[in-house]
């Protein structure tokens, strides 16, 4: 589920040929669920194997989706994570794939997420003061779940410190702290029929309400 390219040339003294390059994708592999740890060092098809990249598990959420026509959920362990540092939303929302946190990192495979307890079991989204938390890309067409997490620090010159939310997504069991934005500092939503149940919205700011 990694995109590679490998680019090669020969080298003879002072003389050297142009570039050759190679594209290749590794093989996707049906994962019925997807685990993350911060200490993951795996593919994420255990806690045993667990990845450590949020966004990673949901990309490859995403493509087992398209070539094996079903979408793992996810489990998420506690602790704290940043997720990409590099653009403007630490974490982006794929449809059909429901995230939980809140999970100790040794619960059995047929575990009832309803049994979790997310207040011991911490699991923190942090946008690190300078970038959006949580992104819904565009409006989903399927009811896509995030549930069980603290979704902090979020800071953004537009919409959403916290979360930006367009249609059919589902926040549960959340709570939006310390996130600041133009408009709507803990949670922006720009789409119908998505729901905010039994959060905790709180020390948020906004520059417009």
């Amino acid at each position: 589920n990694t995109d590679y390219v490998v680019r090669a040339r020969s080298v003879c003294g002072d003389t050297s040929s142009l570039w050759t390059y190679r594209y290749f994708t590794t093989e996707v592999k049906d994962f019925a669920r997807i685990y993350v740890t911060m200490i993951g060092q795996g593919e994420g098809n255990s806690w045993a194997t667990a990845c450590n990249d949020l966004n990673y598990a949901l990309s490859t959420a995403s493509r087992i989706a398209s070539v094996f026509g079903h979408t793992p959920d996810i489990w998420v362990a506690a602790g704290t994570y940043y997720g990409d540092t590099a653009s403007t939303n630490a974490f982006t929302m794929a449809q059909g794939v429901n995230v939980y946190g809140g999970f100790v990192g040794n619960e059995p495979s047929d575990y009832d997420v309803s049994l979790r307890d997310v207040e011991t079991n911490t699991t923190v989204l942090d946008g690190r003061h300078s970038r959006r938390v949580l992104l819904q890309p565009s409006a989903f067409t399927v009811q896509t779940t995030w549930d069980g997490f603290t979704i902090q620090n979020g800071n953004i010159s537009s919409y959403g410190g916290g979360a930006y939310l367009r249609s059919r997504s589902y926040l549960s069991h959340c709570k939006l702290v310390n996130n600041h934005a133009s408009y709507g500092g803990g949670a922006y939503v720009a789409g119908y029929g998505s729901v905010i149940r039994d959060c905790r919205v709180s020390d948020n700011s906004a520059v417009y309400k």
